[in-house]
């Protein structure tokens, strides 16, 4: 009979990626997205963020759901940023 050592770190870190990434979805139904390549901007949270609003506001997004989706950015770190702006996007490239 074989024996296999599980790392359980290994374990609850997949699980907890899985469970991490799963949880970006679009906060919209349908989705709405702007076209905007994130890649693109200089990483700095405030210059997202204000790149995203302006380009939502040109593509007739309401104040309200804007302000839906940055609130959401705000709400954890950086990565929750970024990952929440792409939910939102999409990339012409």
């Amino acid at each position: 009979m074989k024996r296999y050592i599980i790392d359980s770190t290994k374990v609850l870190s997949f699980v907890h990626t899985r469970i991490y990434i799963m949880s970006f979805k679009n906060l919209f139904t349908p989705p709405k997205k702007v076209e905007l390549d994130l890649a693109s901007i200089d990483g700095n949270a405030f210059t997202l963020l204000e790149v995203f609003s302006e380009t939502a506001r040109l593509a007739g997004w309401s104040d309200d759901e804007i302000q839906l989706v940055i609130t959401k950015c705000k709400s954890s770190d950086f990565e929750n940023l970024y990952l929440t702006l792409k939910a939102h996007t999409i990339s012409k490239f």
